[in-house]
């Protein structure tokens, strides 16, 4: 009886250790299969670099950490040649910023001359406008003009004699359905004062892109307050207002633009001490 239990407990750890060693054999084909799909994904991103489609090589990196995070080796090797693949996407990165500025600037450099910056003593800061939308007397007389401060953002400043609490203007082509108009201004905000209005940034944007949407054309202001007055833009008057919205766009992305090649010249600048350092080692 003694030795039939023995056979018994012999027969059970045998068939443990056999289980056992089926798991591990098992939980290694598989663990191997994971890291050959990891390897192919590097190969991938590999050649993907060799190839300068470095966006590629970069999602297919970002995908192998993500999806074999426990292939510690093969994401080891992938972290060698990252930096590569941030130096080489990122000297394209910069290309396309150099072309976007040179752009950029070559639009100014037709615009700017268009625009003349008014020294204005009356007020703390100076604006620019072109001067064929300027209105001689403005804070007396009906008229709308459309400024760019000195941070570029556009505004329009309009004046409607008689009519009182202007809230809000909008702007229409002549026999059109579609038109622009500002966000109201609140009852007893500061920026409506007597018979004028001032609407900046957010506010303004939708006038001046109307007016650059409709080059060479007039178009209808209307103003809209404790009643409506329609006052009509010549096509030149219209382009003035197109050309300050215009003016203070491109200033803006110019501006963007070149933090954003500062900020390229500084990734740069990491992806290739780190490709030093690796070199050292």
């Amino acid at each position: 009886m003694l030795n039939a239990a023995n056979k018994l407990t012999k027969l059970s750890l045998a068939c443990a250790t056999l289980a056992a060693a089926m798991f591990l054999t098992g939980c290694n084909s598989e663990q191997k299969q994971r890291n050959e799909k990891a390897q192919a994904l590097l190969t991938e991103a590999t050649e993907a670099m060799e190839a300068e489609n470095y966006e590629l090589s970069m999602a297919l990196i970002d995908s192998l950490h993500r999806t074999y995070p426990e292939a510690m080796e093969v994401r080891k090797k992938a972290l060698a040649e990252q930096p590569r693949t941030i130096e080489g996407l990122t000297l394209q990165r910069i290309s396309a910023a150099d072309s976007a500025i040179v752009n950029l600037q070559l639009q100014l450099g037709e615009l700017t001359p268009k625009m003349r910056l008014v020294d204005n003593d009356k007020m703390l800061e100076n604006y620019w406008l072109d001067p064929k939308g300027e209105v001689k007397g403005l804070m007396k007389k009906q008229g709308i003009e459309g400024r760019v401060d000195t941070n570029y953002e556009f505004y329009i400043i309009g004046s409607m004699p008689g009519l009182k609490n202007i809230r809000q203007i909008k702007i229409i082509k002549d026999g059109a359905t579609d038109y622009a108009q500002t966000t109201e201004i609140p009852q007893g905000d500061e920026r409506s004062l007597n018979n004028q209005a001032i609407f900046t940034g957010p506010d303004a944007n939708p006038i001046g892109e109307y007016a650059a949407n409709n080059p060479g054309t007039a178009l209808k202001v209307i103003f809209v307050g404790d009643g409506q007055k329609d006052l009509n833009l010549s096509a030149d008057q219209a382009m003035a207002m197109a050309n300050a919205y215009t003016f203070a766009q491109l200033q803006q992305q110019l501006e963007l633009a070149m933090m954003e090649r500062e900020k390229l010249e500084r990734t740069l600048a990491i992806a290739r001490n780190q490709i030093a350092n690796s070199d050292k080692e």
